[in-house]
């Protein structure tokens, strides 16, 4: 038989896991989206909004990969300890440690594809924060160079939200994996 916190341990990154995809999924599905289906929104205003969905997701997925990742691994190691191997109910540590690693997995294709577009969006937002009287002018002026970069921005979201359903995946299998196979 498994040892005693076996279960309530998996549940949590079950729980943690579920908690994650939804909220990637928000991040794409409903709070970036919206964002682009306004197009009369000003640039500034969009990015705005899109740095404050940002800085929420920052805040709220990568510490629940972080823990999910240190249960599954502390899990895992109990699991190792406690567990009787020569029990017909013997549950082995490495789906653990694979729960683990597709919990954390998020993080380096962040880093990898993610975060790249998040920096070009966050200097267009300083860079506008700065200079938005200027901007103003130029579109008050007719200029065309303000309303190629605000597609320019909305290119850059498209892209965002497309990675980010891409993200919302490892949180997916995370919970499948440790739903189906690990439970």
């Amino acid at each position: 038989m498994a040892y005693a916190l076996y279960h309530p341990l998996l549940a949590v990154c079950i729980s943690l896991a579920s908690c994650l995809t939804g909220c990637q999924f928000s991040l794409s599905f409903v709070s970036v989206t919206s964002i682009l289906n306004a197009p009369e929104t000003p640039e500034l205003q969009a990015l705005t909004i899109w740095k404050s969905t940002f800085k929420r997701g920052f805040y709220c997925c990568p510490p629940q990969a972080f823990l999910a990742t240190g249960l599954f691994l502390l899990n895992a190691l109990l699991t190792k300890i406690f567990s009787d191997p020569a029990s017909v109910e013997h549950k082995s540590a490495w789906p653990l440690v694979v729960g683990a690693l597709l919990a954390i997995a998020l993080v380096p294709f962040t880093l990898t594809w993610i975060e790249p577009i998040e920096k070009l969006l966050l200097n267009r937002y300083h860079h506008l924060s700065q200079e938005s009287g200027q901007i103003e002018k130029d579109r008050l002026h007719g200029d065309g160079a303000a309303a190629k970069d605000s597609e320019q921005s909305r290119e850059l979201m498209k892209r965002w939200i497309s990675l980010n359903y891409t993200r919302t995946t490892f949180g997916a299998m995370t919970l499948l994996w440790a739903w189906l196979v690990c439970w």
